[in-house]
């Protein structure tokens, strides 16, 4: 067996291993043994909605509705502590920001409060942010 299969065996069998230790689910649909199934990766391609504030000329741009696949994984990453799907919830936050950006754009993201802060031990919306690869200050 040449070394990048044997390599990939034992990462596979390493991972059969763990998920006995620590078992993880689909955030997305509960599926057992993978942390984000194809189907609820798909779910989270960008899909931008657009609006504006009534009254003003102020353009919001949401990365997904907040509703189904969506919701769960922002859910699991909020309240079960999931980080990592921060990393694919990344590019759909990308999206609405570049679809709305210009010279004047401002990025501001919802503070978390202190008690979430002290709960989850980090800020969503900086996290999924940077996952974005965008800048951020807090105000």
């Amino acid at each position: 067996m040449d070394a990048s299969r044997w390599s990939a065996a034992v990462r596979g069998a390493l991972a059969d291993a763990l998920t006995l230790l620590l078992p993880v689910e689909c955030a997305g649909c509960g599926a057992e043994d993978i942390a984000l199934c194809a189907t609820c990766e798909a779910a989270l391609a960008p899909s931008v909605v657009h609006g504006r504030v009534p009254g003003t000329d102020l353009v919001l741009a949401s990365a997904l509705r907040f509703e189904g696949v969506p919701a769960r994984v922002l859910r699991a990453v909020k309240e079960e502590g999931r980080t990592s799907m921060a990393g694919v919830l990344g590019p759909a936050l990308r999206a609405a920001v570049d679809s709305v950006a210009h010279d004047a754009t401002v990025f501001a993201p919802m503070p978390t409060s202190r008690a979430a802060f002290r709960r989850r031990g980090y800020r969503v919306p900086e996290l999924l942010a940077l996952r974005a690869g965008l800048p951020t200050l807090r105000c």
